[in-house]
């Protein structure tokens, strides 16, 4: 599997690989990253994991012009593309086709040399996140070969009959799970031992997520909102819960009738969106607490204008305060090392 990837406004090449298509037992993971800057054309970060028949890629670009990105992969493979920030235009893309990106979409597909290229053009000052993971043809089935789950995924059985026709992209929106799943990939550098399996295990948890939400249902007689589009703003709140949008620039983005919205909203997702954002808000708290966070550190992370109100809130949901949640993780770790300790390995 060959990767390619350049910025022409840089006159920079990003990304120039040939990987082995089949995994090698016992080949560590290796952690690349790159920071590049041109004054007036861009400001991009670079982080990627690799090894044989895998490939991961974070990308950050702020541009202070427009700016291209042209790509490119020989070699079946099957591709995952995450949007996380920022709106872009593609050229040429899969199924030679031009379509746009945006904040919370998910593409996933099935591509060959002929398909697995385009042309991506980011508007000036229009932030951009993504993060595209490349399983080589042969990877993925190594990755995937002891799941029972895929004899039900349609998806799976296409990638089985080893014809890449390079269709047009399939389009899904990102959920919580899938977003925590994305972190804990990127941060695998941090992991302490056997790192290259927690990424497959991570892998495969992605994989069933995408699975699982390609067979949710696409109607639901109770609504009137399209659900691809309750699922599409559902996205776009969940990426930008440091400053979540008000209805207005939810109406503005989407063209949304607002009391329509948030009647369907709550039908189909079971509560309002304050009391979605509340609910999104704590459990990235929670998880922000597990990795050392502070309480004035918890409270910028997650928006709030006063740590005041982030403890309110934080007591309001859980019932105690983000203190006591500090002192009991605190406490938990030192009963799970005196147990560590006693009974000792070797």
């Amino acid at each position: 599997m060959t990767i390619y990837s350049r910025i022409p406004e840089f006159n920079k090449i990003l990304t120039d690989l040939d990987l082995a298509d089949q995994a090698i037992d016992a080949e560590e993971l290796r952690f690349l990253s790159q920071h590049l800057t041109r004054h007036a054309i861009a400001d991009v970060q670079v982080d990627t994991i690799l090894s044989s028949g895998l490939f991961i890629q974070e990308m950050q670009i702020q541009p202070q012009q427009k700016i291209t990105e042209e790509f490119h992969t020989e070699g079946k493979h099957v591709r995952l593309f995450f949007y996380l920030n920022g709106d872009s235009h593609v050229q040429f893309g899969a199924g030679n086709m031009d379509y746009k990106h945006e904040v919370g979409m998910i593409q996933r597909n099935f591509l060959n040399t002929d398909g697995a290229g385009g042309l991506v053009h980011i508007l000036k000052n229009q932030k951009l996140n993504y993060i595209v993971i490349k399983f080589s043809y042969a990877f993925y089935l190594s990755l995937l070969k002891h799941e029972q789950w895929i004899e039900g995924d349609p998806f799976h059985q296409y990638v089985l009959s080893g014809d890449a026709e390079n269709r047009p992209n399939e389009t899904f929106f990102i959920d919580s799970r899938i977003i925590n799943i994305l972190r804990d990939i990127m941060n695998a550098s941090s992991v302490q031992f056997q790192k290259t399996a927690f990424v497959h295990m991570k892998l495969k948890e992605l994989l069933f997520m995408l699975y699982q939400i390609s067979l949710s249902g696409r109607t639901d007689q109770r609504l009137k909102t399209p659900i691809a589009l309750l699922e599409k703003v559902r996205s776009y709140i969940l990426l930008n819960l440091d400053n979540p949008p008000s209805m207005e620039v939810l109406q503005l983005k989407y063209e949304l009738n607002p009391k329509v919205f948030m009647l369907d909203f709550k039908k189909y997702f079971g509560k309002t969106i304050y009391a979605f954002v509340i609910q999104e808000r704590m459990a990235k708290a929670q998880r922000l607490l597990q990795e050392d966070y502070n309480v004035n550190e918890l409270a910028t992370n997650l928006g709030y204008q006063s740590v005041s109100h982030f403890i309110k809130v934080f007591k309001s949901y859980y019932g105690y305060t983000p203190k006591k949640a500090i002192l009991r993780l605190r406490n938990q770790e030192v009963l799970e090392n005196q147990s560590l300790a006693a009974y000792p390995v070797g």
